[in-house]
């Protein structure tokens, strides 16, 4: 089952955040519970742009998606973009990474977004999850690049 998230979810899914800071690219950077408390209830509380939802399986949540909404620079035009999909690794192959994406799908279209731009930047399944991706659609291909300092 997918649910919108509550503040109530907001400290179990920074918990679970944590596990994918942890197995992710980003594990030699801090991971602030404070901050993300702040902004994830945020999230919950903005719904008209901001996407923040729970997969539930047996009474218990097994993943997570976060995303926003908001204008082109150069325009009135209305995108979205992902912000963090995390399943548990025991549910990963499953249909819960395609639910959350089809339910923030369905958010987007509610407000009015005219482009959805989703990625991967965790190194974890990066085309195992590309694929998935593109299997629902996305495409015409973006990329950006990184560099630590």
């Amino acid at each position: 089952m997918i649910r919108n998230m509550t503040e109530e979810d907001v400290d179990f899914c920074i918990e679970l955040g944590k596990s994918m800071h942890e197995e992710s690219y980003f594990r030699q950077f801090d991971y602030n519970f404070d901050k993300l408390k702040v902004f994830v209830t945020n999230l919950v509380n903005t719904p008209e742009q901001s996407c923040a939802l729970v997969a539930i399986k047996e009474g218990q949540i097994i993943g997570f998606f976060l995303g926003i909404s908001n204008e082109h620079w150069f325009g009135t035009d209305k995108m979205s973009c992902d912000l963090a999909c995390y399943i548990i690794p025991s549910e990963r192959g499953s249909m819960t990474a395609t639910k959350l994406i089809k339910q923030y799908e369905k958010w987007a279209k509610e407000i009015g977004v005219k482009e959805m731009l989703i990625g991967v930047s965790t190194g974890v399944n990066s085309d195992r999850t590309a694929s998935l991706f593109e299997r629902l659609g996305y495409g015409d291909k973006a990329f950006s690049l990184r560099k630590r300092i």
